[in-house]
């Protein structure tokens, strides 16, 4: 149901010529025609306040599942990285222990 908004254009337009105002009845019939265009029923507001809960949630969930990809793009870089540095560090292993069974062994035949 929409509510009727109240104006009185001809109060209105005693109030404007006491202050001064000339063709006071014009202006107050353009705020008349004014107040009548840009005024919303109560079910038009209800209707707009859905319309934009019903947008935020579906940004919420494009958001969210946004993040979750991310998140398993992360995941996966992150595996990936400690498999490299798994490898490396093996390889920096073995080539330590090599350099010091090289090295035990010469000590071995200078003694």
């Amino acid at each position: 149901m929409t509510k009727k908004v109240l104006f009185d254009s001809l109060n209105h337009a005693k109030m404007l010529e006491r202050g001064g105002i000339s063709h006071a009845d014009v202006h107050a019939e353009a705020l008349l025609v004014a107040l009548a265009q840009s005024t919303y029923g109560q079910c038009e507001v209800d209707k707009m306040i859905e319309n934009t809960f019903k947008r935020f949630d579906e940004r919420t969930v494009q958001i969210r599942q946004e993040m979750q990809k991310e998140f398993c793009e992360l995941r996966l870089d992150i595996k990936d990285t400690e498999e490299r540095l798994l490898t490396k560090y093996n390889r920096i292993l073995v080539i330590a222990t090599a350099i010091l069974t090289i090295y035990t062994t010469l000590l071995h035949f200078v003694h």
